[in-house]
């Protein structure tokens, strides 16, 4: 064989593995490597500058996280355990901001960002997805401060607080500038910045009338606003009252209090609002407010009403957060995490009764539909209805709970009586009951049914009726849905809804008393309101500190009571027609006529009158009428109308008299229940055809319609008694003091139907405004109905016929005032309202002669006579809606249906994106920190939980675990059939999000929010779950593949995680690099030499075992590793460093942007970067509290202070077969001399090499300069394990280089012999298989088509090695 000599010379990029022959540019392993210089134009491969310690945290701290500030400030987060500390690093300088038990963790790391506010405050946002988001203004610490020490409170973003009181005073008679309407009111906190902390449920409405409200009872009335209706239609100027509020158990720690105020004016329910601008000083926990009224010129502000009915919604925290736009944007989010079971448990374990109490018909106190407070503290419970009944929890937070389904009463033998249906004209037994009263069940005489279900079976327990007010107490009526409780369990496998129900037990809701047991009116001075009254147990845990009470509200699908009011007769007179049935005021004069001429009528017909017929004329959905209590109403005739002969009309004698009710008394009904066939409208003085009920109906009342209701069977009870008004012959005189009587019935329209079946879902309205505070009895009026008056006028003609003589009949027009008609409804129909001039003024009680007889009589109190029928006037039903009880504030929700109490997910939102109002620096108002309800996104959840954020040029990147999207923060969109055009303006994160690449597996996750940092050249994360590293800043690029794809691939994913899942199927739980057991990685930018790097932290465990018997063992129920012996007996408790239990998988390496260029030896725990230079802290020596400053020109290959080498290895390939005969490389070696401020150039070499094939190896051989001065043939000498380095002109030349080895492999990746390197290293000699003191004879050369040739560098001295070109001397076989 003959051979021919070759050089093969290589100025090497950077590193590639992907192929497995290398071109000669190509560097196979680098350690310590870099490719710059301080002096800058060197981009050839050098030694790395070391790190110097220039700082320290506090002693045994560790950094969990840091925010760029500006000016090279970096706001560093530690703790030891115990304390949390804030500081802020810059120009080598640590300085301490805070030091409090803030609960910083080492399993949490914190990020976040840093904005200036007002030119000079500089503000810091952090989450670490433990505690609660929070921020700190570095130049207000006082702000953050109670009693001299750092609040931790005072550091969140919603603080907890402590819930104010709000309690209506009284509405003042002067003072202020209001108009008429109602009013709402809301309190927020503001800390010393000004930032709301905190803002409170809306509170009931406060209603202003113009009326004084110590005016005669009678002529208080409502109002509608001048100029927005005439002073002839009731508008009236704004008013001077005030309202008085009271502040009580305001939180002391805040410095001011900010009101709102919604206001309903324009007498159509529409809302505005105002902020007042006067801020509310707290300068004790009880503070009395006047509102006066909006005052522009006070500061006051127009509010758009939805910013109040909205709520903060408060996420506990967020994972990560991003500035967009002058907005905060946070993602990953998860509320407190609380056991609602339990909740739910005590909920049900809550007792009620019902409590009734009096309150005045004619004056201005509380309960009474004309005191402003009784819609504050004593609104009416409708009776006879079902109410869904719960409970919120008051947290130490301040928060407050979903709302808790309280369970109805459990049934006894007396509601599941069975009761048998019998014929009408039979008298029913304890144990029958009319056909008429079950007809709307669609029952038959001989069926049964429980009594429950006909009847209301609340009862009595106890009463004070000695004095007024009466009150009473007792049981709720029995009901139960026809559903059952759903099958919920808690953890532990138990039904949420307590021991003693079952999911074979029927859902229970709280009936209240009908009126035939408690009536609402006792007598005309007295209305009796329905309230509640709880018993709640001692609390199920110690972070609830209150509770309140409220009910589902009450909507058109979930009530049996649609409507209230009085029902009265109709009569027939066969004068017109046997056929013919007339609404009249109600019955006829002369109750001793002669039934077969005037018979009492057919009763299957009578009139309804409501507010909702009268004011709305609006007929509710019904199915029967529910008989309450017969009312007998007893009338005089007003003084001033004498009812006198007016005129005689062919024999006929017309007579007038006016009447109002002054008095009534009330009896029990006989019959309970009604079926209803037909309801109609018919207005006043109007006649509805026979074809409609195939009865013609006539209405002989001129001024008021009617509900003309046709039943199934007539309805009983309405017999009337009036005074006789003449004899057989003649008519004479009724007197002033001339009475009649009539029975009207207070009955109810109710409707058969399944009231809460989505009980579990449906919204809240609160009883009670303020907190109860500790479990024990309370009582509460807080209803969704008024007891309001409801005044009529009616004008009826009626005929009379005199004893003995048929043709001798008398007209008498007969007009009635009912005032006494009280009601229960949401409808405030005793602040009706009217104006001064017809067609708009109504009358009261009260009013002046002419104010009332215009409507329809000429003369006066001697003269009366009738007016033209043609100039009647309707009275006029007007009501200003805006009165009306409305449920304006913010819904109370209670859990989702399908909620899993026992899912570890609950309370995470792990998909939304949240996104604060547009906050400019130079507002009062941090809304960085305000999160609206509506006011997120939710981003496909088929690729995991939100991990990143990121802003950049207009785009939004967001990092999930399984992907990357992309979303266009203020999208200009118009669409177009085919696609869209960016024009216009659309609302923030408004367009889909768009994913970057789209697979079925996800493409370019991220994991973990440490796996991210930016730079110049783009946004940059790694996927360690698919061993992937992309760039972003246009466009997407894998910048993992370029030449490392593959080692990627095998080396970035963690070998804990992966263990841990294999041998106990569990996710390890510390994921980061801060924890004490924690794994993973960080990425950080190097701005001096423009490197992106990448440091990962991870060990692979030897002698795992799946069960915790004879080895090493991964305890997830205290969260250790743990060694165990053949009895399962723990005997060892190993930290990382333990070599024979765990081996390093760590690793760091760097990437210029256009090749990866290195590995390094420091594989710090966190790094940072100013502008200038990036800092690391590792665990290394036990000290991670060390601040190093890397790239330090006095230290090279020095980091922590251990020496490490500089390694370069490259590889050289031929197609034909080659062998080794020598190496000869370029560069030079300097040591920075500070006195000079300058390089001085040194005699050094690398001081050792391997060179290696397939199966042949050098070994590690020593390198020595050769001393040409002193022994210039030195170099011919042929040593086993050192070789001679002859320098000329910064040519290094090495020779002699022999296969060494034993066997095979020549180089290993065991743990055992690269542990002994120290730092990381990808492989070192297999040193069983290499023998540098073999015999020379059985040296060989290294024959192959290639060669590995590896430099180290370590020389004691901080030397900078550069290697600028390699060369090899290879001799050519000639095959």
């Amino acid at each position: 064989m003959s051979t021919l000599d070759k050089q093969t010379p290589n100025q090497l990029i950077g590193l590639d593995k992907d192929r497995t022959f290398k071109d000669t540019k190509s560097v196979t392993f680098a350690l310590n490597a870099i490719k710059d210089s301080h002096d800058g134009g060197s981009p050839e491969y050098q030694s790395e500058p070391g790190n110097l310690q220039v700082d320290f945290l506090p002693s045994g701290y560790t950094l969990i996280g840091h925010i760029y500030g500006q000016d090279n400030e970096i706001y560093l987060f530690s703790t030891d355990g115990l304390s949390s500390e804030i500081g802020v690093f810059k120009q080598d300088f640590y300085q301490i901001l805070v030091n409090a038990d803030l609960n910083f963790s080492l399993d949490y790391p914190i990020t976040g960002e840093y904005r200036v506010r007002f030119g000079c405050d500089r503000v810091i946002y952090w989450n670490d997805y433990l505690n609660r988001d929070r921020w700190f203004n570095r130049d207000k610490p006082e702000q953050f401060m109670t009693g001299g020490m750092f609040d931790p409170d005072k550091f969140d973003f919603n603080p907890a607080v402590t819930i104010p009181n709000i309690d209506l005073i009284e509405v003042i008679e002067s003072g202020g500038n209001l108009q008429v309407g109602s009013y709402y009111f809301q309190l927020e906190y503001l800390d010393s910045g000004r930032n709301v902390v905190y803002k409170s449920d809306i509170t009931p409405q406060t209603v202003i009338y113009d009326e004084s409200q110590n005016a005669a009872y009678p002529t208080i009335d409502g109002a509608v606003n001048y100029p927005q209706f005439d002073a002839s239609a009731g508008g009236v100027p704004p008013t001077n009252k005030s309202i008085h509020l009271q502040f009580t158990n305001v939180d002391t720690t805040f410095r001011f209090i900010r009101m709102k105020v919604g206001y309903q004016v324009t007498a159509n329910q529409v809302m505005q609002a105002h902020i007042v601008g006067e801020l509310i000083p707290i300068t004790s926990s009880t503070i009395d407010w006047i509102y006066v009224g909006f005052n522009p010129n006070s500061g006051d502000s127009l509010l758009d009403y939805t910013e109040m009915v909205i709520p903060q919604f408060s996420y506990s925290a967020s994972y990560v957060m991003e500035q967009v736009q002058n907005r905060l944007v946070r993602a990953n989010l998860k509320e407190v995490n609380r056991d609602y079971a339990e909740y739910q448990v005590h909920a049900s374990s809550v007792t009620t009764n019902w409590v009734a109490e009096e309150s005045p018909t004619n004056l201005v106190e509380l309960g009474n539909p004309k005191d402003p407070r009784t819609y504050w503290y004593k609104t009416n419970f409708c009776g006879d209805e079902v109410y869904a009944l719960g409970i919120q929890y008051l947290h130490t937070d301040g928060t407050w709970s979903p709302a808790f389904h309280i369970p109805g009463r459990e049934s006894t033998g007396l509601d599941t009586v069975l009761l048998t249906v019998v014929a009408n004209g039979a008298s029913p037994s304890g144990t029958q009951v009319w056909e008429s009263d079950v007809e709307h069940l669609g029952l038959t005489i001989g069926q049964t049914v429980e009594k429950w279900k006909v009847f209301n079976t609340a009862l009595v327990s106890s009463s004070q009726v000695a004095t007024h007010p009466y009150s009473y107490k007792g049981v709720f009526g029995y009901y139960e849905a026809d559903f059952n409780y759903p099958d919920i369990r808690d953890c532990e496998n138990n039904l949420i809804w307590g021991p003693d129900i079952d999911t074979s037990d029927k859902v229970r809701f709280h009936k209240f008393p009908d009126r035939r047991l408690i009536p609402h009116l006792n007598d005309e001075d007295y209305i009796v309101q329905l309230g509640v009254e709880f018993t709640v147990p001692a609390y199920p845990n110690s972070d609830i500190v209150g509770h309140r009470f409220c009910h589902i509200t009450r909507d058109e699908f979930n009530r049996t009571v649609t409507d209230s009011g009085w029902v009265a007769n109709t009569y027939q007179d066969f004068d017109f027609g046997s056929s013919t049935y007339f609404l009249t005021l109600n019955a006829r004069y002369g109750s001793e006529l002669d039934n077969d001429i005037h018979p009492d009528g057919n009763r299957e017909i009578v009139r309804f009158e409501s507010p909702e017929v009268l004011f709305n004329s609006r007929l509710t959905n019904t199915s029967y009428l529910k008989v309450n209590e017969i009312y007998q109403h007893h009338s005089n005739i007003i003084e001033f109308a004498d009812a006198v002969i007016d005129m005689t009309v062919n024999s006929f004698a017309v007579y007038s008299a006016i009447h109002y009710i002054d008095s009534i008394s009330h009896q029990d009904a006989t019959r309970t229940n009604y079926n209803i066939e037909r309801s109609l409208l018919l207005e006043a003085g109007s006649t509805m055809p026979a074809s409609t009920l195939g009865i013609e109906i006539r209405s002989r009342d001129f001024l008021t319609g009617d509900n003309v209701i046709q039943l199934s069977f007539p309805f009983e009870d309405l017999n009337t008694t009036f005074p006789l008004v003449g004899n057989n012959t003649s008519l004479t005189d009724v007197g002033d003091d001339g009475e009649f009587t009539f029975n009207n019935t207070y009955t109810y329209k109710k409707v058969v139907r399944n009231v809460y079946t989505n009980f579990l879902i449906l919204p809240y309205q609160y009883i009670h405004f303020n907190p109860v505070y500790g479990p024990g009895v309370s009582e509460f009026y807080g209803g969704d109905t008024l007891i309001t008056n409801m005044t009529t006028l009616r004008l009826a003609e009626i005929s009379q016929e005199g004893y003995g003589d048929a043709n001798n009949i008398a007209t008498i027009w007969q007009s009635l005032h009912q005032d006494l008609h009280w009601v229960e409804s949401d409808l405030a129909s005793s602040l009706r309202y009217g104006g001064l001039d017809e067609p708009f003024n109504y009358f009261r009680k009260g009013d002046a002669d002419l104010e009332f007889l215009h409507h329809f009589w000429n003369g006066d109190s001697g003269d009366l006579s009738i007016q033209p029928a043609d100039t009647w006037i309707p009275e006029y039903y007007k009501l200003n809606v805006d009165y009306n009880l409305q449920d304006n504030e913010q819904s109370k929700v209670s859990l989702a249906s399908d909620y899993d109490y026992c899912s570890s997910c609950q309370g995470l939102f792990t998909n939304r994106i949240v996104f604060s109002p547009v906050s400019f620096d130079e507002e009062n108002v941090d809304l960085y920190r305000t999160t609206l309800v509506n006011d997120y996104i939710d981003m496909p959840g088929h690729r995991g939980a939100i991990t990143g954020l990121k802003y950049r040029n207009n785009r939004l990147i967001v990092h999930c675990e399984d992907a990357t999207f992309i979303l266009q923060p203020n999208p200009q969109v118009i669409a177009t059939d085919q696609s869209q055009a960016y024009l216009t303006t659309g609302d923030f994160l408004s367009i889909p999000p768009q994913e970057l690449i789209q697979t079925d597996i996800g493409y370019a996750g991220c994991q973990n929010k440490q796996h991210q940092a930016d730079s110049p050249r783009g946004h940059h994360w790694l996927d360690q779950r698919r061993g992937q590293i992309f760039t972003y800043d246009s466009q997407l690029s894998e910048i993992s593949n370029i030449g490392l794809g593959q080692w990627f691939k095998e080396n970035l994913p963690s070998e804990t995680q992966r263990a841990v899942w294999d041998f106990n199927h569990e996710k390890y739980p510390f994921r980061n690099t801060t924890s004490d057991w924690g794994v993973g990685c960080i990425m950080y930018y190097d701005p001096r030499f423009k490197r992106l790097i990448i440091s990962k932290t991870d060990y692979l465990p030897i002698g795992q075992v799946e069960d915790p018997v004879s080895g090493l063992y991964w305890n997830s129920a205290v969260n250790l590793w743990q060694v165990y012996d053949s009895f399962g007996v723990v005997t060892l408790t190993p930290v990382f460093s333990n070599f024979q239990r765990f081996e390093n998988k760590s690793w760091t390496i760097s990437f210029d942007f256009q090749r990866w260029i290195s590995w390094h030896s420091y594989i710090p725990y966190q790094a940072f970067s100013d502008d200038y230079n990036f800092y690391s802290l590792s665990k290394v020596n036990l000290q991670p509290d060390y601040i190093y400053k890397h790239l330090e020109k006095t230290r090279y290959q020095d980091f922590y202070t251990t020496k490490y080498d500089f390694i370069v290895e490259y590889m050289v390939f031929d197609l034909g077969s080659d062998r080794l005969t020598g190496l000869h490389y370029q560069g030079y070696t300097y040591l920075w001399n500070t006195a000079s401020d300058s390089w001085l150039q040194q005699d050094s070499t690398f001081d050792r090499l391997v060179a290696y094939n397939g199966n042949q190896s050098t070994g590690l051989q020593t390198l020595t300069l050769q001393n040409q001065v002193t022994n210039p043939y030195l170099n011919n000498k042929i040593l086993a394990g050192t070789k001679y380095v002859v320098k000329t002109n910064q040519d290094y030349k090495i020779s002699g280089l022999f296969d060494m080895s034993t066997g095979q492999p020549v180089n290993t990746k065991g743990w055992n012999l690269r542990r002994l390197h120290g730092g990381y290293i990808d492989q070192v000699v297999n040193t069983p298989n290499i023998n540098l003191v073999k015999p020379q004879y059985q040296w060989s050369a290294l024959w192959d088509k290639y060669v590995v040739v590896r430099f180290h560098f370590k020389p004691v001295e901080d030397y900078k090695k550069i290697l600028i070109l390699t060369e090899t001397q290879e001799q050519i076989s000639v095959r």
